[in-house]
C-alpha cells in the first residue's frame, strides 16, 4: 500500500503551528535540543509562509492587471 502524502497545511494553519512554536521556545521550558529542533521546523514553515504569500501577491498583481486591462501590472504594496 503507497504512503499517504501529507496534506499541505492552510496558510492559516501554517501560521498558527509557527506562532506555537515560537511561544515554546520563548517559554524556556524546551531543552536545548528540542529548541534547535522547532527552529529547525520554523524555519522550514517561514519558508512554506513565505512561498504562499509571494503566489498570493502574484496572483492579486495579475486580477489586478486583468481588471484594469493594462499590458503592466502595478506592484501590489501592503498596507495601500
Amino acid at each position: 500500500m503507497p504512503a499517504k502524502k501529507k496534506a499541505r497545511p492552510t496558510f492559516e494553519e501554517g501560521l498558527e503551528k509557527l506562532e506555537a512554536l515560537a511561544a515554546g521556545m520563548e517559554d524556556g521550558s524546551m531543552t536545548l535540543e528540542q529548541a534547535l529542533s522547532a527552529y529547525e521546523e520554523g524555519m522550514a514553515l517561514y519558508g512554506e509562509l513565505s512561498a504562499m504569500l509571494q503566489g498570493a501577491q502574484q496572483r492579486v498583481e495579475q486580477i489586478r492587471a486583468g481588471a484594469k486591462d493594462e499590458k503592466e501590472a502595478t506592484p501590489f504594496e501592503v498596507g495601500k
